[in-house]
């Protein structure tokens, strides 16, 4: 229970966050600032996991290409985009907006017909 309500903060206080982060700052100062701060807590977690687990740090060329690919479309592009929309609305509406993101994925599993969401997902959401 108390991850949840970690994770709520931290979800629910973003768009405030960088609301005020854009009165003295560009969208992709912002972005960039969220990135370095996500990166200080996920590479130790990363570094300590690969050397409890050494198997894992066999990774390709191509797989670096393929991380800095995702990188770039699930979370700069996305970064990048809220910082600039958050420009032009309130950090409540954001904040709502963000929320939805849940229930629009169960929406847009719903209609993949070869994995529909389960029951326990559903109600879940």
């Amino acid at each position: 229970m108390i991850g949840l309500i970690v994770v709520s903060l931290m979800w629910g206080t973003t768009a405030t966050l960088v609301k005020i982060a854009l009165a003295g700052a560009s969208p992709l100062y912002v972005t960039a600032a969220r990135v370095a701060t996500s990166s200080l807590v996920l590479l130790p977690i990363a570094w300590y996991r690969l050397r409890r687990n050494p198997s894992r740090s066999r990774t390709t060329p191509r797989d670096v290409g393929h991380l800095v690919v995702l990188s770039i479309v699930l979370v700069l592009a996305p970064y990048w985009l809220v910082s600039w929309a958050q420009q032009y609305t309130t950090a409540s509406l954001a904040s709502v907006l963000n929320a939805t993101i849940p229930l629009l994925t169960i929406v847009f599993a719903a209609l993949h017909p070869r994995t529909p969401p389960r029951l326990r997902q559903t109600t879940g959401i």
